[in-house]
């Protein structure tokens, strides 16, 4: 529904964009109802972030220096940047391209499978380890617990959540200065590894291959360590999750994706190779009482736990703004998919219905909440010690007993003329209703 006040300005309708995005709705048979509010630079450093590259570089070297060593890393990410793979959110491209015999079962089913996968909280699984190593290179003294990582998990889904639900407005202005922070670390990482570890040869690097978890080939143990790099490679295709709050979306959502894989995928690969130039005795990094073989390599380039800790906070930090960007594609996704008829209960979930407690629940939680706002009143404007001075007496009652006498007197004098605010009348029979101001100057005259 489209609301207009009586100045003519909208009230709710969402930022349309341009008049293409505008004609591409219309083609598509789509309601705009998201606000296009991200631009080239902060979509990008959405998906950026949301790939988070360069740190699953460092995260699954575990994998890759297990099945394959520092060679099979290193060929394991060049095979899978040539390759790009996506990661899901392509039901809608299916429908478009598939044959027309097979084009709904396969545009269904490609639509389930990234609802399903992308509600996985990976991001936030893998910050909850990250802060469980950081624990452990602060206080060596700290016993790890499996469920620690999981309540770790939990808390910072659930932060993701909230951050999503009161934060959305704000979240294109702190893509950007996240996306800015995430290439400063990655120089400072970088540059760490380059000029203060103990570097190996390139032989080693490049033509030594390990077979440490024992498959009894070294070619099975490079195709299974080759899945750690694959994971990397996440991040470029969920802008088009948010294609519909981008302003001139057909021209700037290619550019914000080439963006995206352009720099994911070269930091991406700089990281990791300078990590496997570093790596020193690999048993040695991948039996690390921290459990990141990372961190070890951090700490064996720099020798000293202080700056580790630095970089490993900022790198939890993106953490938790990639578990946020996780949310919100995933919610963008069901949200697109819902609209379409492709979940259960598709109409409640694409249009929330106005969330309702019923009268018992309401009312008890009125009656509630009113108590405690007369007890939280009374208590606000006791002093904060006995036998108050001048000094130390608390003024909040003087403040909300002035504030009421005001308004009492502007009542008086002039406030029987405010007729209320702005509501909402039909004036035909169309979605278009019309709200108009209660407020005339001539009448308040």
């Amino acid at each position: 529904m489209v609301l207009f006040n009586g100045r003519g300005k909208s009230c709710t309708t969402p930022v349309a964009g341009t008049a293409k995005d505008a004609e591409d709705m219309r083609r598509m048979n789509k309601l705009q109802e998201l606000n296009r509010v991200y631009t080239t630079i902060t979509l990008a450093g959405y998906s950026v972030i949301l790939g988070l590259t360069w740190p699953f570089s460092l995260f699954t070297a575990a994998l890759s220096l297990t099945n394959g060593g520092p060679a099979g890393a290193v060929w394991g990410l060049c095979r899978s940047v040539c390759r790009e793979p996506a990661a899901g959110g392509q039901y809608h491209w299916v429908a478009v391209f598939a044959p027309a015999k097979w084009r709904k079962l396969a545009s269904y089913i490609v639509g389930w499978y990234p609802d399903v996968i992308s509600a996985v909280p990976a991001p936030a699984n893998v910050g909850g380890a990250t802060i469980q190593a950081f624990a452990v290179v602060a206080s060596p003294a700290y016993n790890p617990k499996p469920w620690h990582v999981v309540t770790l998990t939990i808390a910072i889904c659930t932060l993701a959540v909230v951050f999503n639900t009161f934060c959305a407005r704000k979240m294109p202005g702190i893509e950007g200065v996240v996306f800015a922070l995430y290439i400063l670390e990655f120089f400072a990482i970088f540059i760490i590894l380059l000029v203060m570890g103990d570097r190996s040869s390139a032989r080693e690097v490049f033509t030594v291959f390990q077979d440490n978890a024992g498959w009894g080939s070294v070619g099975t143990a490079c195709f299974v360590g080759a899945s750690g790099p694959v994971i990397t490679m996440i991040g470029a295709d969920s802008a088009v999750h948010l294609a519909e709050e981008l302003k001139d979306a057909s021209r700037h959502l290619p550019r914000a994706m080439m963006i995206t894989a352009s720099v994911n995928y070269l930091v991406g690969f700089m990281i990791l190779l300078a990590a496997m130039f570093v790596v020193g005795n690999v048993k040695e990094v991948l039996e690390t009482p921290t459990g990141a073989p990372w961190v070890q390599i951090l700490l064996n380039a720099t020798q000293d736990r202080k700056p580790v800790l630095v970089l490993m906070a900022f790198i939890i930090f993106f953490l938790l703004f990639c578990a946020i960007n996780a949310n919100t594609t995933s919610s963008r996704q069901l949200y697109a998919f819902a609209r379409d008829g492709g979940l259960p209960y598709s109409e409640w979930i694409s249009r929330p219905p106005p969330f309702f407690l019923g009268k018992i629940g309401g009312n008890v939680i009125n009656i509630l909440a009113l108590m405690f706002l007369v007890c939280f009143l009374v208590a606000a404007v006791f002093p904060i010690e006995p036998h108050p001075t001048v000094q130390s007496m608390n003024w909040s009652s003087l403040a909300l007993g002035s504030t009421l006498i005001i308004a009492l007197v502007g009542w008086v004098v002039r406030g029987q003329k405010y007729l209320g605010p702005d509501v909402v009348v039909p004036v035909d029979d169309s979605n278009i209703v019309v709200a108009e101001p209660k407020y005339n100057k001539e009448l308040a005259a």
